[in-house]
């Protein structure tokens, strides 16, 4: 492979481990023969597949939510397309600005960043707030709740690991290993285009912003694509099959690139689980849940 796909493929890595992102990026390097544009193709098409899905764990968090939603980006951006008429706020929160390692990216910071709290005031999330992520632990949540700006808020995944956390895939019954598999494709079938930020930056006006680093060609190129899908998808007149159908869907792709090496838009396994999970559950406080 040359070196645009080199650099997507450790792009990928840092969401989904160097072994899993290397099968993802060969799959689709193989299947469309270095192409580019056919690639491109591709994630449009894996936009209108994943549509029904955001719609209706867009839906479940306007059921859910006990307060206004706030969409945390990265993870939680294909709900923007969902969310426009409610025009949803989205904020920039992660494990690095939050100091907390990040193992799969190899990340390690050392402390909440200078100017995080100060993010946080600026973006009004003093005020009661439903924290809309796609999961799956809750070291942010965590981290927030033990923040000494006093927030309240109720926080909704797209994935569970924690009981204490509501899942929208949790409550439609599907196991642990299918939640997995979900939320790392959900993470490489919409490619970012900007870097996780670890630190915040202060303008000349005073307002506190993310710095966002833009992430290689080909990311960026696949992941207007998924959404230009899902946009397109959103405004076309086909009957929507229910949640557990739509994502009944996602999983055969899964099998079949599981089964075949095949590339389907959906990862064959799930990334690595958190080493750490387990003991960072045992130690979640008692009082804390939102379930």
């Amino acid at each position: 492979m040359d070196k645009q796909w080199s650099e997507f493929e450790q792009s990928m890595s840092c969401e989904v481990g160097k072994e899993l992102a290397r099968e993802l990026v060969f799959s689709l390097f193989r299947a469309t023969r270095g192409s580019i544009a056919e690639a491109e193709e591709r994630y449009y098409n894996i936009g209108t597949l994943w549509y029904p899905v955001i719609e209706h764990w867009g839906n479940w968090v306007r059921e859910k939510a006990q307060f206004p939603p706030v969409l945390v980006l990265r993870d939680a951006k294909p709900l923007t397309i969902v969310s426009s008429k409610e025009e949803w706020p989205r904020v920039w929160l992660n494990r690095l600005i939050f100091g907390i390692m990040d193992e799969l990216s190899e990340a390690s910071p050392d402390s909440l960043h200078p100017l995080a709290k100060m993010y946080l005031e600026q973006e009004e999330l003093c005020r009661d707030f439903t924290f809309v992520d796609s999961g799956c632990w809750g070291t942010i949540v965590q981290a927030l709740h033990h923040s000494r700006i006093g927030l309240r808020f109720q926080p909704l995944f797209f994935f569970s690991h924690n009981p204490h956390i509501s899942g929208f895939l949790n409550e439609l019954g599907f196991s642990e290993k299918e939640g997995e598999i979900l939320n790392d494709s959900l993470e490489c079938c919409f490619p970012n285009i900007v870097a996780r930020p670890s630190e915040f930056i202060k303008k000349s006006d005073g307002q506190v912003v993310p710095y966002l680093k833009p992430l290689d060609g080909v990311s960026i190129i696949l992941g207007n694509a998924v959404f230009k899908g899902l946009r397109n998808r959103k405004k076309s007149d086909e009957p929507i099959l229910s949640a557990k159908e739509s994502i009944a869907r996602l999983l055969e792709a899964s099998c079949l690139a599981r089964t075949t090496g095949l590339f389907t838009g959906i990862l064959p396994d799930s990334s690595p689980t958190w080493s750490s999970g387990k003991e960072f559950l045992a130690g979640w406080p008692k009082d804390l849940s939102w379930v």
